[in-house]
């Protein structure tokens, strides 16, 4: 069997959806805590953190939103 990874940049992420308003803190701090993204060996930089925490979005405020 071959192993295959599939790569992407920060810069390739739309939404991050989660389910409930009350999780995005976490996934902020877990974001924050990545070293590496997509199978790259290139280290995250902060600019790449903050970019991803932005596009973070819950169920419920699409909900509420939309």
């Amino acid at each position: 069997m071959i192993e295959k990874k599939l790569t992407f940049e920060a810069s390739d992420v739309t939404y991050i959806i989660v389910k409930e308003e009350s999780q995005v803190r976490f996934i902020i701090k877990t974001i924050n805590e990545l070293k590496y993204l997509g199978g790259s060996k290139i280290r995250l930089n902060q600019y790449d953190k903050d970019l991803l925490c932005s596009k973070i979005i819950s169920r419920e405020r699409i909900n509420k939103d939309f």
